[in-house]
């Protein structure tokens, strides 16, 4: 399913493929903010001054949704993917609140 798609975007996007089996390559995951657990999976990672993610709202790894994830992007439509920690069961029990970017929007811009 990644070939039709990575030849199609080719100078635009690169597709890497990784064996996430190998020992080797889980600093790779890391350094996407992966681990072993999330695969098979896929992402697009922007590299400028900072490294964007952009996760799909699936695992399904097919043409359809490959394609549908590269043109949602394309047309930058997809909203940046930020690595959270879960909240705290109290995080909002004390005077000052503990929030995390999951929960981020909701309670700090409502």
């Amino acid at each position: 399913a990644a070939s039709k798609i990575a030849k199609e975007n080719k100078g635009e996007i690169l597709f890497v493929s990784i064996n996430a089996d190998d020992e080797e390559h889980v600093r790779i995951l890391e350094f996407f903010g992966m681990t072993a657990e999330d695969v098979p999976t896929f992402r697009i990672i922007k590299l400028e001054d900072e490294m964007l993610k952009y996760k799909p709202e699936t695992n399904e790894i097919t043409e359809e949704t490959l394609r549908a994830f590269v043109d949602t992007f394309k047309a930058g439509k997809l909203k940046q993917h930020l690595l959270s920690q879960t909240p705290p069961e109290d995080w909002n029990k004390t005077p000052v609140w503990t929030l995390v970017s999951t929960i981020f929007d909701e309670v700090a811009l409502d």
